[in-house]
C-alpha cells in the first residue's frame, strides 16, 4: 500500500508540476504576443514619425525656396530702383544745368 500511495503522490506532484509548467508556458506565450504587438505598434509610430518629418522637411525646403525667390526678386527690384534714382539724379543735374543756362541766357538778353 505504501508503494501505491507514494506512486499516487508522485503522480499528483507530476500533474501539479505539469500544470505550473503549462501556466508558465502560457504566460511566456502571452508575453511574447504582447511584445510583438508593442513592436508592431512602435514600428508603425516610427514610420508615421518619419513620414511626418519628411513632409515637414519638404515644406521647409519649399518655404526656403520661396523665400530665396522672393529675396532674388526684391534684390532685382532694388537694383532697378537704384538705376532709376541714378537716372533721375542725372536728369536732375541736366535740368539744373539747363536751368542755369536759361537763367544766364535771360540775363544776357536782359542786359
Amino acid at each position: 500500500a505504501g508503494f501505491r500511495e507514494e506512486r499516487d503522490a508522485l503522480a499528483a506532484e507530476v500533474e501539479r508540476l505539469k500544470g505550473r509548467l503549462q501556466d508558465a508556458f502560457d504566460d511566456l506565450t502571452t508575453a511574447e504576443q504582447r511584445a510583438e504587438g508593442a513592436e508592431a505598434e512602435l514600428t508603425t509610430k516610427v514610420i508615421e514619425m518619419e513620414s511626418e518629418a519628411e513632409v515637414a522637411a519638404e515644406d521647409a525646403s519649399e518655404t526656403i525656396r520661396a523665400e530665396q525667390e522672393r529675396n532674388h526678386e526684391l534684390t532685382m527690384q532694388l537694383d532697378e530702383l537704384e538705376q532709376r534714382i541714378s537716372q533721375a539724379e542725372a536728369a536732375g543735374a541736366d535740368a539744373g544745368a539747363a536751368s542755369e543756362a536759361l537763367v544766364a541766357a535771360r540775363e544776357q538778353l536782359g542786359q
